[in-house]
């Protein structure tokens, strides 16, 4: 589904050399580290936890983790949380249009963070 071609996108990603140095970053950590011990675990916990699942679809495709367990490991995660805000969102007593302040102000919240970031200063690289 949806998840296969996002793999396939990010795979395509990779191979672009203006992304050298993200991929460089992406590779080093400890999270890094769990996967290559137990990606599928660090595949289906970003799927069915609040951090974002780009990481887990760029160190996928990064390690070359298969498409198919990759799908698998996603479903599996997905799973529970779709089943979680199922049960939330019956249980709480939230208007549509409360939702769609929150959903709106998220957005907002989101693209106004990512612009003040890129309009910070850069440190000068060693050595330049």
């Amino acid at each position: 589904g949806v998840e296969a071609i996002n793999y396939k996108v990010y795979n395509w990603m990779a191979g672009i050399p203006q992304l050298d140095r993200l991929r460089a970053k992406a590779v080093s950590g400890r999270l890094v580290k769990l996967f290559e011990k137990k990606p599928f675990l660090v595949v289906w916990l970003f799927a069915w936890t609040p951090p974002p699942d780009w990481a887990a679809r760029i160190l996928g495709v990064l390690s070359g983790f298969p498409l198919k367990k990759y799908v698998l490991a996603f479903l599996l995660g997905r799973f529970p949380k779709f089943l979680f805000l199922a049960w939330l969102g019956r249980e709480l007593p939230i208007s549509t249009k409360a939702l769609i302040i929150i959903a709106v102000s998220t957005v907002f919240i989101g693209y106004g963070t990512a612009i003040i970031r890129a309009r910070r200063p850069r440190p000068a690289a060693p050595g330049v």
